[in-house]
């Protein structure tokens, strides 16, 4: 099952005929002037299919916009979902050789930031702690909301995924780690009193800045979980349910007039981050030619005073 799901989930190639397939059409709504549809999809035509592009929503793990799509079989005992990934921060301060007093306000004044992120990430996909690494992840994420005696059946490393990350965090910062890792896990469980399987594509990928040293040192780790691909089958009827993912994950396919708005917000967004680190280096520079003619005025002042 599980080298089923390294192609189906991922979404590669092969498409499959089925008697009785409808198109579903997964629409933006709320991101330009007017609705547009952004994906469509081929689903078993008995099979109940929700979707959606969200940008008016809670924090979650991309900054704009979220895809979420779900499809299920009348009986609920096989699917295909589509989650809107996460984000986790955290930021640490461990003052060393202060008067306890202020060491103690130091920390507490940490604490109170946090606390602050909790609150305004309430309700919403972001969340404030430290995270270990993959196995906490996916127990908090994913494990703990399936139900009683789920097991993993097998995980293994997405090799596709961690190659593209390891081209986008290969380059080094200096006072910055970044970590990364890709699975794709197997688990088992009961359903109504019905045995599942369910296959989970899982990565994620963090930013550590390191502790700086000095009497307050302080640390921030900012974790990102990408969107999250699972499906799930009976095994009683497996042939059947492989063939229904199959045919989902091999036709979901982006609108190409979506793709291009799409593309140019991220320009747009590009060039307006440019113009704005532009407008603040000169800025900059406007205040530094301010302050040496204001330097250079002080001083020709004082010679003038010295000299009468």
């Amino acid at each position: 099952m599980l080298k089923f799901f390294l192609a189906a989930l991922l979404l590669s190639a092969g498409a499959v005929t089925a008697q009785g397939v409808k198109t579903f059409e997964i629409k933006d709504t709320q991101g330009f002037d007017k609705p547009m549809v952004a994906y469509s999809v081929n689903v078993p035509q008995d099979w109940s299919v929700e979707g959606l592009i969200s940008w008016q929503k809670p924090c979650s793990g991309n900054d704009y916009f979220e895809m979420g799509l779900i499809a299920r079989a009348p009986d609920g005992l096989s699917g295909y979902r589509i989650m809107p990934g996460y984000q986790i921060m955290y930021f640490d301060v461990s003052p060393t050789g202060l008067d306890p007093q202020l060491a103690q306000m130091l920390v507490a004044n940490n604490e109170a930031e946090l606390n602050k992120l909790r609150t305004q990430f309430r309700g919403s996909n972001c969340h404030v702690g430290r995270v270990t690494g993959t196995q906490q992840l996916f127990q908090n994420l994913i494990l703990n909301h399936r139900p009683p005696g789920v097991k993993v059946l097998k995980s293994e490393q997405n090799t596709q995924v961690m190659q593209q990350y390891q081209a986008m965090f290969g380059q080094t910062v200096p006072g910055m780690r970044s970590y990364y890792d890709a699975t794709i896990t197997a688990l088992g469980y009961q359903m109504g009193g019905h045995p599942i399987e369910e296959v989970i594509v899982f990565s994620w990928y963090a930013f550590l800045l390191d502790a700086l040293p000095g009497v307050a040192s302080s640390s921030s780790q900012h974790v990102v979980v990408d969107q999250i691909r699972l499906g799930w089958i009976n095994p009683a009827r497996r042939a059947q349910d492989e063939a229904a993912l199959q045919l989902i994950t091999s036709s979901l396919k982006v609108d190409p007039a979506w793709q291009q708005k799409i593309d140019a917000f991220y320009k747009k967004l590009a060039a307006d981050r440019s113009k704005n680190s532009e407008e603040a280096a000169r800025q900059r520079d406007i205040q530094r030619r301010r302050d040496e003619a204001t330097r250079d005025e002080q001083h020709r002042q004082f010679l003038q005073m010295i000299t009468q």
